[in-house]
């Protein structure tokens, strides 16, 4: 089983380094439209133009644990608006779950610039969290509450809380558990890969660009070698 992970990490690191020589040389490759993030730039406009803050929240995962992919997916749309943030004059506030995650924000506002907003480290207990982000959104008024990462019950807590606020909202998650609360509480939704795949189609950067053909070619395989696998065992080769 180790072997078989070495081998997969392998090949994705091969067809990674192959995708990112294919960006450079090709250029920005033609990407499916994502109505989530078209809405997003459009609430960076009204952000400008209003002054208002926005919300960010990575999640209530952690960084070194099995939610790690997922946290690092929030924390990605997090860099983009602290970025965006630090052009343009846009407060950005952010709640967080874990500390570990709560580093990298400090680490964002530093690098693109004090331009207003929080950072609030609430609790790492999910209903706690949930009660805090909703205060912070009851206080703050951003123009939007970006919530985007690993979740639980306590999504719908705060989706809910954004909503009696008439707050806009941009969200996605990957549990199965949870996209149903995503996708009846929210208009502008991520579902599942689209979560991953944000940061590429926000900054249009070659790495991430190749990141997101990577894991589509490695998908691809995956499907052919179940498929082939299935076959063979129903026909008793294997």
């Amino acid at each position: 089983m180790n072997e078989l992970s070495v081998a997969f990490l392998l090949f994705f690191a091969l067809f990674l380094y192959i995708a990112f020589i294919e960006v450079r040389i090709r250029g920005k490759p033609n990407l499916r439209p994502m109505p989530a993030l078209d809405f997003l730039k459009e609430g960076l406009q009204r952000a400008i133009e209003s002054g208002r803050p926005l919300h960010v929240s990575p999640g209530t995962g952690t960084v070194g644990e099995k939610d790690t992919a997922e946290t690092l997916a929030g924390l990605g749309l997090l860099e983009y608006a602290h970025r965006q943030g630090g052009l343009y004059g846009i407060p950005v506030t952010s709640t967080f779950f874990h500390p570990t995650a709560m580093l990298s924000g400090y680490d964002f506002k530093r690098r693109f610039g004090p331009t207003g907003g929080r950072i609030y480290f609430i609790a790492p207990e999910r209903g706690i969290y949930a009660a805090g982000a909703a205060e912070v959104l009851k206080n703050e008024r951003p123009i939007l509450n970006l919530a985007l990462g690993p979740f639980g019950y306590e999504f719908l807590l705060l989706s809910e809380a954004a909503e009696s606020y008439g707050l806009d909202q941009v969200a996605g998650a990957t549990d199965p558990a949870v996209l149903p609360f995503v996708y009846s509480s929210t208009e502008h939704s991520l579902i599942g890969e689209e979560v991953f795949a944000a940061k590429a189609y926000l900054s249009k950067e070659p790495k991430a660009l190749a990141g997101v053909i990577a894991q589509d070619v490695m998908r691809f395989i995956l499907i052919i070698g179940i498929t082939v696998g299935v076959i063979l065992k129903t026909l008793g080769v294997i």
